[in-house]
């Protein structure tokens, strides 16, 4: 093919899965999907979800900063989310290197 815009004419077969994709595109663009429900990806997310955890051994007592966090994939402890939960909470016992915190290993004030 010749002329300017030949780099962008397409063959028959071209165009045929070109058309086909744009009806595809309309028909997902048009159905009407519930992108909150998270029902069926649950298991899923709890896997690869990251959670807090020490980021060093920590002894009794000690008043949590955030250099005393880390986040890493776990399949227990407090969700990132709510890292903030446990800041500048004191300890009721020691915590080992990347262990996951939950809430009642902090004293209640």
């Amino acid at each position: 093919m010749y002329g300017s815009d030949a780099k962008f004419a397409m063959e028959p077969k071209e165009f045929y899965f070109y058309c086909k994709y744009i009806k595809e595109g309309y028909l997902i663009n048009k159905s009407k999907i519930d992108k909150n429900n998270m029902k069926n990806f649950y298991n899923i997310k709890n896997i690869f979800e990251k959670r807090v955890v020490a980021s060093k051994n920590i002894k009794k007592g000690k008043i949590l900063t955030l250099k005393d966090l880390k986040f890493k994939k776990n399949n227990n402890g407090i969700k990132v989310s709510d890292y903030k939960l446990i800041l500048k909470k004191k300890l009721k016992k020691n915590i080992s290197k990347d262990i996951g915190f939950k809430l009642t290993d902090f004293v209640k004030i």
